[in-house]
This record gives C-alpha cells, sequence and structure tokens, in this order.
C-alpha cells in the first residue's frame, strides 16, 4: 500500500510548557504515512521558539515527520490556523488535514487510522474521532461520545447546546472540503 500523506498544524503561541507533549504525540506515531506537520507560533518570547528550532534539527531526517514551523506576530488563534495552513502551498486535495492545539495530544495509532481511512474509504471527506480529556500526565480521565449523526453535523447541532461538542482536536478531512468551504475566517474570536 503506497503511504499517505496529511498535513497538520499547531498554532501556537507561549506554549513551551506543554507544546513538547504535543509534538511528541506527532511524531511518535507509527504506521504507513508521511505527515507534514507544521508549527505557526504567533511570535513566542517563553522559549518555545528555541524549543521549536531543537525540534527541526532533530527531525531533519524523520522517516514519516516533515517537520516546518514559523514564528511571527498573528491576529490570534485563526488567524495562525490560516498562516499556517498556507505555509504548506498547494495541497493534494485527496490528502487528510487537520489541527490539534499547542495542549493537545494525538493518541497513539491515530494518523494510521486516518491513512487507512484514506486508502480503504477514498469517497469519505471527514473523520471525527473520540476526544478523551487527560491530565498532565495523559493518564484519561473522560473518554466523550463518538457518535455524531451526520445529519446533526450538516444542520450545525453539534456545538455543546443541542448535541455534544464537535472537537476540533479528534478530526480530519479532505484538503478538497477544506478547499470547497473556502477554509475558515481569520477573523473568528
Amino acid at each position: 500500500m503506497k503511504s499517505k500523506t496529511i498535513y497538520l498544524l499547531t498554532p501556537c503561541y507561549n506554549a513551551v510548557q506543554t507544546l513538547e507533549r504535543t509534538i511528541k504525540s506527532i511524531v511518535e506515531q507509527q504506521g504507513n504515512f508521511v505527515v507534514h506537520y507544521h508549527v505557526q507560533d504567533g511570535g513566542s518570547t517563553d522559549g518555545t521558539v528555541e524549543l521549536l528550532k531543537q525540534w527541526q534539527q532533530s527531525l531533519a531526517q524523520h522517516p514519516r515527520c516533515r517537520f516546518s514551523f514559523d514564528s511571527c506576530a498573528d491576529k490570534g488563534l485563526y488567524d495562525a490556523i490560516v498562516k499556517g495552513f498556507a505555509a504548506y502551498g498547494a495541497m493534494p486535495p485527496d490528502s487528510f488535514m487537520g489541527w490539534i492545539n499547542a495542549d493537545d495530544i494525538l493518541l497513539p495509532g491515530t494518523l494510521d487510522f486516518i491513512a487507512n481511512v484514506a486508502v480503504s474509504l477514498p469517497d469519505v471527506e471527514w473523520v471525527g474521532g473520540q476526544e478523551h480529556i487527560t491530565d498532565s500526565n495523559g493518564d484519561i480521565l473522560f473518554a466523550g461520545k463518538a457518535f455524531f449523526p451526520q445529519s446533526f453535523v450538516a444542520k450545525g447541532l453539534c456545538d455543546g447546546k443541542h448535541w455534544s461538542l464537535l472537537q476540533q482536536e479528534g478530526s480530519f478531512w479532505k484538503v478538497s472540503l477544506w478547499q470547497k468551504v473556502g477554509g475558515i475566517d481569520p477573523t473568528f474570536r
């Protein structure tokens, strides 16, 4: 099976206390995929940029992870997300993409699962997973619902009021879907 490419982004600002755990959760993933992983930093002053430079050097020859980062002022989280995904340039429309924040992690097997969906279910455009809340040691404190009816998602009901909140941390979608909806509005607050 040919390896699939996944584009993953972490927006951050002054995240030196939590970012390393996030990065490790991505680079330690195993499976038949290549992840292009970009961290879009908002001009941190707490040691985040130095940490990113260390990771860039240590991941230069990683077999599955193409790591990059940029650090510049932004207008907030959603502006950073737009900048971060723009840093990839043209992404293949059938590739999956997603973002996790600097205090989130991916559970082992996540990226392999997404790559397998891309190969075995090529018509699937979006995959959402079960959210987990962990403590600082990584111990799971809560596992949320994994069922989100497609009709509820389509009607915008997965907003935390009408149905469980649809978390972006466990969501991956095809680049073509991102392009179809025009990405994300960078003026969100």
